[in-house]
């Protein structure tokens, strides 16, 4: 309960008007990811708000401090995928979610293995990583809509009317409007 309350209190204080210098703001960063890979999956949640919210504010903070910070946020997490520890999966799939989320330029850089990653995630035992998974791929097509469009639409629709069970179009339809 007390790290649920930490993360809560580096949430709060992200949305705080006091600017922090970015120094602090990657060591925060550096614990929230350590929390990020748990076994608690409401701990891994909560550092994902945290990253979150700790991603925006050196976005507001700092702006070329980010090109130090998000490459290897993203050089670690796109690695931690190939884990074979649940909570390292879905942490590293959090962390790839909030840095889309924030609309980080860089992951068109990894865009195609990140969507590689995030189709095979899909089929995985643990259900947080598949929701996970079916969450990002949208997140990841918002930063890069053209490589998407281009080469992964089809398989994602076509994913999406597979799975459904019987024919209920409505969650299909309402999967394919949240790339839209």
């Amino acid at each position: 309960a007390s790290l649920v309350v930490a993360l809560n209190q580096i949430e709060a204080i992200c949305r705080l008007t006091i600017p922090l210098k970015p120094a602090t703001i990657e060591e925060a960063l550096a614990h929230c990811e350590v929390l990020a890979r748990s076994p608690g999956l409401i701990i891994r949640l909560q550092s994902a708000r945290a990253i979150h919210s700790l991603l925006l504010l050196l976005k507001r903070t700092d702006f070329s401090y980010e090109n130090v910070i998000w490459p290897s946020l993203i050089e670690a997490a796109m690695s931690e995928l190939r884990s074979t520890m649940p909570s390292t999966v879905h942490g590293a799939l959090l962390t790839l979610q909030q840095l889309c989320r924030i609309g980080c330029p860089l992951i068109c850089d990894h865009f195609d293995a990140l969507i590689g990653q995030a189709f095979h995630m899909l089929d995985h035992q643990e259900l947080c990583i598949q929701q996970t998974a079916m969450d990002l791929i949208p997140d990841a097509a918002h930063c890069c809509p053209l490589a998407f469009n281009d080469t992964h639409l089809k398989s994602w629709i076509d994913r999406i009317l597979r799975s459904l069970p019987g024919e209920d179009e409505r969650g299909a339809i309402e999967a394919i409007g949240s790339i839209a």
